[in-house]
């Protein structure tokens, strides 16, 4: 019929909706790789393209780098792809899901967001330990309690908190090597490993070495003397019966 027209089909590249007069260019992020197009293809997840009117797959060739993921599809540019958040990283390019950011194993943390590599995972000083996966400050890394220590970094466990021996004490939390133990002054003992502060030797008893771990090391009082003191570090501190008065046992703690 005169004045009739056929209908053409839009090239790659382009697309149209009904009733179109023209065809569209695919927009950055998609593509058409046929002719004849309703609409245009995603790139997929994990990548991008900023190629307007693209007619074939390849033009999604732009990978997220490394450190970050992607997990729509269609998108058009790198700032679509998101960071691993701290605590975690991802040395790979072209990741699709957060789930391909890696968490810093448990005794480490991470303060860096987009991390690219385990490296950024900062070991837990000497003295501190983390039991969890992912962490994001120092603060995370505990502190060996009171009465331990501990000399490893990266520590992942609590029993990596060694006691203090018997002997010994730490009144302080997060300490890092064995010399930290303080050994109980003369006049005390601690008969238990991680020992938070030393016993007084009882009254009518002294002890004049330091170190010790067992109240029967506490020295009696000998014959014809006492003492009220508790914790006395001398044998000075025995006192002698007075004139007139005796006492033919040890270990005695007053005159009467």
């Amino acid at each position: 019929v005169a004045g009739s027209a056929a209908c053409l089909l839009c090239p790659a590249g382009k697309y149209s909706t009904s009733d179109a007069s023209v065809c569209v260019d695919c927009e950055a992020g998609k593509y058409a790789a046929a002719e004849g197009n309703e609409d245009c293809t995603m790139c997929a997840v994990g990548k991008y393209s900023k190629s307007v009117g693209a007619n074939n797959v390849n033009t999604c060739v732009k990978d997220c780098v490394a450190g970050k993921f992607l997990p729509k599809p269609g998108s058009n540019g790198e700032a679509d792809c998101i960071e691993c958040i701290k605590g975690k990283y991802s040395s790979a390019r072209g990741n699709t899901n957060e789930a391909d950011c890696m968490s810093c194993a448990a005794g480490t943390y991470s303060m860096f967001t987009g991390a690219t590599s385990i490296g950024t995972c900062l070991s837990c000083v000497a003295g501190k330990y983390s039991l969890t996966e992912g962490n994001n400050e120092e603060r995370d890394c505990l502190l060996c309690g009171k009465g331990k220590y501990s000399s490893s970094t990266g520590a992942a466990s609590e029993s990596r908190c060694l006691s203090c021996l018997p002997g010994t004490y730490l009144e302080t939390e997060g300490n890092s090597a064995p010399s930290d133990c303080v050994e109980c002054a003369a006049g005390t003992y601690s008969e238990a490993a991680s020992s938070t502060k030393c016993m007084d030797c009882g009254v009518g008893t002294y002890l004049e070495t330091q170190g010790n771990f067992a109240q029967g090391d506490c020295v009696l009082c000998g014959k014809g003397k006492y003492s009220s003191s508790t914790g006395a570090a001398s044998e000075s501190k025995c006192l002698s019966c007075i004139p007139g008065t005796y006492l033919k046992t040890q270990g005695n703690s007053a005159p009467s």
